[in-house]
């Protein structure tokens, strides 16, 4: 099986796959102009309710260049060719290829590291006419132990625990049960 190539990838993929997506680290794309070929840090895809299959691409990193410079780099990371690719493959993936592309909602997200709450603010607002979503690090980390609720209470609803309070996340769901440590013992200030 291959695996990330940071944790913080890592934590990417483990959320999505709790969330119910079909999720892969490092998907390769076509080669850039410069050779050497692209890569997507996490990709999830799932089919919602209405038909259409959600397909999230998330790309996470430190942003420590100037504004500018951080705006292209994140534009570049959703870029066209990207977006085409990623579709392609999941639309093979899945034996899909005849999909009509108006099902499919592809939905870009940029975690950003190391960077300040304003710095993230200025981002969002500079991007805000793009459909790429910006989070901070730490607004990842609350969606992710809000999805560990979600899917304690969700176990609870299947019938599979009596009591969610009580509930231990799959073993491989390492950093996901890091943080629920950190959480339940008063460790972690979000």
């Amino acid at each position: 099986m291959p695996t990330t190539k940071t944790w913080e990838e890592e934590l990417v993929l483990e959320w999505l796959l709790l969330e119910g997506y079909l999720a892969e680290a490092n998907l390769l794309l076509r080669a850039g102009d410069r050779g050497g070929r692209n890569e997507v840090d996490v990709i999830g895809c799932r089919f919602l309710k209405d038909g259409s299959l959600e397909i999230k691409h998330i790309e996470i990193g430190a942003l420590a260049e100037s504004e500018s410079k951080n705006i292209d780099k994140v534009c570049e990371r959703f870029n066209k060719e990207h977006k085409e690719d990623i579709i392609k493959i999941i639309k093979w993936k899945f034996g899909l290829e005849n999909l009509p592309q108006e099902i499919i909602k592809y939905k870009p997200i940029f975690i950003a590291t190391n960077i300040s709450p304003n710095s993230v603010k200025k981002l969002k607002n500079k991007l805000k006419n793009t459909n790429i979503e910006i989070l901070s690090f730490k607004e990842f980390i609350k969606i992710v132990l809000e999805t560990i609720e979600k899917w304690k209470n969700t176990q609870k609803n299947l019938g599979f625990v009596k009591d969610p309070i009580n509930i231990i996340l799959p073993q491989t769901y390492r950093l996901m049960r890091f943080l629920e440590t950190l959480k339940t013992n008063n460790m972690l200030k979000i």
